[in-house]
Parts: structure tokens; C-alpha cells; sequence
């Protein structure tokens, strides 16, 4: 996929949708093996279905003005890690990608704040929440329709004679309301 840098380096300026602070690891996975090196401490910020991370400066503050790198979340699969080593951590995967992108949190509250969010950041997830509150839309519709297109009721008010062509015939009055 290809990006313009300064278009998405004005994109990871924007608000964020979740930021915080993660240890961050990149795994592949080759025949069964493993090759991976140590976290690295980064800041991310999830900006719509960007995930973009940021180095430290020496002092131990955030470099904001370009980001190190950003994941597109698109097909991606998101899930708790049970991984012993490595407590308060989660993973995101793509389809067909040999790569495990690892994280790690500082508490489990931040692990479920962090999956919630990357899990509906997804386009995926945003067509499927459009489609069902599209059909919530659709059925109070019909609903509304139902009470107010009830037609118009009639009521029998008496009875009148109308001559038709030298015949008579009795019917019922009725008003409409």
C-alpha cells in the first residue's frame, strides 16, 4: 500500500481515537520458529484505522513531529496473548502475513481499553455497525409507518336512498376521519 509521508505525518497530528503508552515488538513467524528481538517502548496513537507509533527522546519525552512508523488495521485480528513471559499483552495479526505485531500494556485495564478500541477502528467493523444501525433505522421506520399509514376509518353514521337510473339503492353513510 502506498501513502503519501507528509499527508500521513498531518494525520498522526490529528486527535487521537486511543493513545497510550505500549512496549512494542514485532514478531515472524518462519516454519514454526520464531524470529523476534526485545519491546521497545513507543507511544501510539490510534487515529481512525491508523495506528501510529512515535520514539522517545532522550529526555523521555514523546517525539511527536514524525511518527516512526503506522499499522493500517484492515484485516486484522486482534487477541488477548497468554504468553507467560510476557504479562498484560495482546497481539494483532493479518491474513496471510507472517508477522505477530506484540504488545504490551502496563495493567490489564489498558490491554481491554487498547483491544476495544483497535477492534472498532477496523473499516470492517465500522460497515457492520453502519449496516445494523441501518436496519434498526428501517424497522422503526415500518413501525412508525404502521401506526400512522393506518388508512382512513370509516364510521356508519345512518342510512340514505340514491336513485340510479330509475333504481333505488339504500346505502350506509359513512364519514371519513
Amino acid at each position: 500500500m502506498r501513502f503519501n509521508e507528509r499527508q500521513m505525518i498531518l494525520v498522526s497530528h490529528q486527535k487521537a481515537d486511543f493513545e497510550d503508552r505500549l512496549n512494542y515488538k514485532k514478531v515472524t513467524i518462519v516454519l514454526g520458529n520464531s524470529q523476534n528481538k526485545g519491546f521497545k517502548e513507543l507511544w501510539f496513537k490510534l487515529i481512525y484505522n491508523l495506528l501510529f507509533y512515535f520514539k522517545f527522546n532522550e529526555f523521555g519525552q514523546i517525539d511527536l513531529t514524525q511518527p516512526t512508523g503506522m499499522i493500517v488495521l484492515e484485516n486484522s485480528l486482534v487477541q488477548y496473548e497468554e504468553d507467560s513471559e510476557t504479562p498484560f499483552a495482546f497481539s494483532i495479526i493479518f491474513q496471510g502475513d507472517p508477522k505477530k505485531h506484540l504488545f504490551a500494556a502496563r495493567s490489564e485495564d489498558t490491554v481491554r481499553k487498547w483491544m476495544v478500541a483497535l477492534k472498532k477502528a477496523s473499516c470492517e467493523q465500522l460497515k457492520k455497525e453502519v449496516q445494523l444501525l441501518e436496519e434498526a433505522i428501517s424497522q422503526k421506520k415500518k413501525k412508525l409507518e404502521g401506526r400512522l399509514n393506518f388508512g382512513p376509518t370509516l364510521h356508519p353514521v345512518g342510512s340514505e336512498t340514491v336513485e340510479n337510473g330509475g333504481t333505488q339503492t339504500v346505502v350506509d353513510a359513512l364519514i371519513n376521519f
